[in-house]
Protein backbone atom coordinates (compact mmCIF):
# COMPACT_ATOMS: atom_id res chain seq x y z
CA UNK A 1 0.00 0.00 0.00
CA UNK A 2 2.86 2.41 0.71
CA UNK A 3 3.36 2.64 -3.30
CA UNK A 4 -0.14 4.03 -3.61
CA UNK A 5 -0.14 6.53 -0.29
CA UNK A 6 3.47 7.79 -0.67
CA UNK A 7 3.66 7.70 -4.63
CA UNK A 8 0.46 8.63 -5.94
CA UNK A 9 -1.16 10.26 -3.02
CA UNK A 10 -3.81 8.31 -2.23
CA UNK A 11 -4.94 7.66 1.31
CA UNK A 12 -6.58 5.04 3.30
CA UNK A 13 -9.76 3.89 3.12
CA UNK A 14 -11.34 0.44 4.29
CA UNK A 15 -9.63 -2.76 5.29
CA UNK A 16 -10.69 -6.18 5.55
CA UNK A 17 -9.89 -9.90 6.05
CA UNK A 18 -10.71 -12.94 3.31
CA UNK A 19 -10.25 -16.48 3.73
CA UNK A 20 -9.81 -16.38 0.02
CA UNK A 21 -9.42 -13.93 -2.89
CA UNK A 22 -11.83 -14.92 -6.40
CA UNK A 23 -9.84 -16.61 -8.52
CA UNK A 24 -6.52 -16.88 -6.87
CA UNK A 25 -7.12 -18.89 -3.53
CA UNK A 26 -5.14 -16.47 -1.55
CA UNK A 27 -6.32 -15.39 1.86
CA UNK A 28 -5.18 -12.21 3.34
CA UNK A 29 -6.25 -8.51 3.72
CA UNK A 30 -7.67 -6.67 1.29
CA UNK A 31 -7.72 -2.73 1.05
CA UNK A 32 -9.96 -0.48 -0.24
CA UNK A 33 -7.23 2.38 -1.41
CA UNK A 34 -9.18 5.72 -1.06
CA UNK A 35 -7.55 7.81 -4.03
CA UNK A 36 -10.22 10.75 -3.71
CA UNK A 37 -13.76 12.09 -4.71
CA UNK A 38 -15.36 8.84 -3.68
CA UNK A 39 -12.94 7.05 -6.07
CA UNK A 40 -11.54 3.86 -4.56
CA UNK A 41 -8.85 1.07 -5.90
CA UNK A 42 -9.38 -2.28 -4.40
CA UNK A 43 -6.42 -4.23 -3.98
CA UNK A 44 -6.57 -8.35 -3.20
CA UNK A 45 -4.07 -11.01 -2.54
CA UNK A 46 -2.90 -11.88 -5.55
CA UNK A 47 -1.38 -15.79 -4.43
CA UNK A 48 0.69 -17.77 -6.74
CA UNK A 49 -1.67 -18.41 -10.10
CA UNK A 50 -1.76 -14.52 -10.83
CA UNK A 51 -0.06 -13.46 -13.61
CA UNK A 52 2.56 -10.43 -13.11
CA UNK A 53 1.40 -6.91 -13.57
CA UNK A 54 -2.37 -8.18 -12.95
CA UNK A 55 -4.77 -5.62 -13.23
CA UNK A 56 -7.80 -8.28 -11.62
CA UNK A 57 -10.73 -5.61 -11.23
CA UNK A 58 -12.11 -2.30 -10.67
CA UNK A 59 -14.46 -1.31 -7.83
CA UNK A 60 -16.66 1.36 -8.92
CA UNK A 61 -19.41 3.29 -6.31
CA UNK A 62 -23.13 3.77 -7.28
CA UNK A 63 -25.97 5.05 -5.33
CA UNK A 64 -28.30 1.86 -6.21
CA UNK A 65 -25.88 -0.69 -7.10
CA UNK A 66 -29.34 -3.04 -8.16
CA UNK A 67 -30.38 -0.12 -10.75
CA UNK A 68 -26.45 -0.20 -12.26
CA UNK A 69 -26.23 -4.15 -12.03
CA UNK A 70 -29.91 -4.31 -14.13
CA UNK A 71 -28.45 -1.17 -16.51
CA UNK A 72 -25.36 -2.93 -17.40
CA UNK A 73 -26.82 -6.39 -18.03
CA UNK A 74 -29.35 -4.50 -20.43
CA UNK A 75 -26.54 -3.10 -22.35
CA UNK A 76 -24.31 -6.18 -22.56
CA UNK A 77 -22.37 -6.82 -19.41
CA UNK A 78 -22.36 -10.47 -18.22
CA UNK A 79 -23.16 -11.29 -14.86
CA UNK A 80 -19.47 -12.49 -13.39
CA UNK A 81 -19.96 -15.50 -10.58
CA UNK A 82 -17.02 -17.19 -8.59
CA UNK A 83 -16.68 -19.50 -5.64
CA UNK A 84 -16.91 -17.90 -2.07
CA UNK A 85 -14.89 -19.07 0.65
CA UNK A 86 -17.43 -20.90 2.92
CA UNK A 87 -18.16 -22.93 0.07
CA UNK A 88 -21.10 -22.55 -2.83
CA UNK A 89 -20.91 -19.68 -5.79
CA UNK A 90 -21.87 -16.43 -5.73
CA UNK A 91 -23.82 -15.17 -9.45
CA UNK A 92 -22.95 -11.66 -8.98
CA UNK A 93 -26.00 -10.34 -8.82
CA UNK A 94 -26.44 -7.30 -6.31
CA UNK A 95 -26.12 -8.71 -2.02
CA UNK A 96 -25.92 -7.39 1.10
CA UNK A 97 -22.59 -8.11 2.61
CA UNK A 98 -21.02 -7.29 5.94
CA UNK A 99 -17.24 -6.18 5.91
CA UNK A 100 -15.46 -7.63 9.01
CA UNK A 101 -13.31 -4.36 9.04
CA UNK A 102 -13.28 -1.56 11.83
CA UNK A 103 -16.15 -0.38 12.16
CA UNK A 104 -18.08 -3.36 10.52
CA UNK A 105 -19.27 -2.01 7.02
CA UNK A 106 -22.66 -2.90 5.59
CA UNK A 107 -22.23 -3.02 1.51
CA UNK A 108 -24.64 -4.01 -1.57
CA UNK A 109 -21.99 -5.88 -4.12
CA UNK A 110 -22.41 -6.68 -7.58
CA UNK A 111 -19.87 -8.05 -10.47
CA UNK A 112 -19.90 -8.19 -13.72
CA UNK A 113 -18.20 -8.88 -17.03
CA UNK A 114 -17.55 -4.98 -18.76
CA UNK A 115 -17.62 -5.65 -22.77
CA UNK A 116 -13.66 -6.61 -22.88
CA UNK A 117 -14.24 -9.12 -20.59
CA UNK A 118 -12.38 -7.12 -17.57
CA UNK A 119 -14.84 -7.24 -14.36
CA UNK A 120 -15.99 -4.97 -12.57
CA UNK A 121 -17.45 -4.37 -9.05
CA UNK A 122 -20.39 -2.15 -8.21
CA UNK A 123 -20.39 -0.87 -4.67
CA UNK A 124 -22.98 0.33 -2.89
CA UNK A 125 -22.73 1.55 0.50
CA UNK A 126 -22.96 5.03 3.19
CA UNK A 127 -19.47 4.80 4.34
CA UNK A 128 -17.34 5.20 1.61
Amino acid sequence: MAFYYRALGFRPGYGWTVARAPDFDAPGRVELINAGDGNYIELFPAGPEAPAGLLWHIALRFRDTALAYRRAIDNGARPYSFKLAGGGVWTGEPTVFMQNGEPPNRVVLAFIRGPDGEVIEMVQNRRL
